[in-house]
């Protein structure tokens, strides 16, 4: 289903509809804020990130994403991983989102290996990923 696509529900109702509509509604716009949010924030990050590198640390980050970016994903600092994944997150570097999210997990995949603790942010953030951009739920 493409973003565009209407999405349809069916559902019994008991009860006062129009005020059962508003929440719903309200939901809706709720979570719609909270993901622009979120892409908002992660794009702060990754500005403050970039301007509180030094010259040598963008030039040692710019070389190590080049080679991650043509399949050789070596270890590096923390900092490193996270922010290429806040790029793809954000789009940076990606197609479109299937691309965005086999980036991601093919990243984690080796990335893993060198520091299990990314696990933790990144098995949320690649489902989180796929739901917002309406990936198929297989994925």
């Amino acid at each position: 289903m493409a973003q565009t696509d209407p999405v349809y529900i069916t559902f019994e109702f008991r009860g006062d509809i129009d005020k059962e509509v508003n929440k719903v509604t309200l939901g809706i716009k709720g979570l719609r804020d909270e993901a622009a949010t979120t892409y908002k924030k992660l794009i702060a990050d990754s500005s403050a990130a970039y301007n509180a590198m030094s010259d040598r640390q963008l030039r040692g980050y710019f070389t190590w994403r080049a080679q991650v970016r043509r399949g050789t994903v070596e270890e590096t600092s923390t900092s490193f991983a996270f922010l290429y994944l806040y790029e793809l997150i954000c789009g940076i570097g990606v197609d479109d989102p299937l691309d965005g999210f086999n980036k991601i997990k093919a990243f984690w995949d080796v990335y893993r290996a060198f520091e299990p603790g990314i696990d933790r942010f990144a098995r949320v953030w690649l489902q989180d990923y796929a739901v917002f951009h309406g990936l198929d739920p297989k994925l």
